[in-house]
């Protein structure tokens, strides 16, 4: 059984623990060896601060008089993963493949994401860091209801986009009429 102290870096967490060989064999006098339990340890193993993986080899401690047969270090592995949580971000809706001399109306314009991903890159990203747009391409004039596209920093993942679909009116400028000036 390993012995882990400390915690790792805020915004990570230990995930999987294991030990290998994860079974030793004991050697020495019986009297000693019945009073152990099922288990021995090993030497403390600090997992203070980490953020990635940690790999260590390292002691198993036995009473005086036993010894481990096949060698008394284990090879520790700490598997540290981030904290994931969520955050809901307003971001402004872009126009891509619109074809050239039409418009187009957004309704809404803006739309609501929502982000999960670890703590510490959560933390950093605006809503300038999402990108949201509606593609155009291959759209003609009228009406159309359309699911908008995100790209979010590397490390994210998008829940869900609010509203799932975007009202998209595409439309010809308005042509100045003449006036009659007497």
């Amino acid at each position: 059984v390993p012995e882990l102290r400390g915690d790792p870096a805020p915004g990570y967490r230990r995930a999987s623990v294991s030990v290998e060989p994860s079974t030793v064999t004991l050697a020495g006098p019986r009297s000693v060896l019945d009073d152990l339990p099922g288990f021995v340890k090993t030497l403390p193993v600090s997992v203070t601060g980490a953020t990635a993986d940690l790999v260590r080899s390292t002691a198993i401690t036995v009473p005086a008089g036993v010894v481990v047969a096949e060698g008394s270090y284990v090879t520790v592995t700490v598997e540290i993963l981030p904290v994931l949580s969520s955050r809901t971000l307003t971001a402004q809706v872009e126009i891509q493949g619109l074809s050239q001399g039409q418009i187009a109306d957004l309704s809404p314009q803006e739309v609501e994401v929502i982000v999960v991903g670890p703590d510490a890159l959560l933390s950093r990203i605006t809503a300038q860091d999402i990108q949201i747009y509606v593609n155009l391409f291959g759209y003609g004039l009228g009406i159309h209801r359309i699911q908008p596209q995100a790209v979010v920093p590397e490390g994210l993942e998008i829940v869900s986009v609010i509203p799932e679909t975007i009202e998209v009116e595409i439309a010809l400028p308005a042509t100045p009429t003449p006036v009659d000036r007497e």
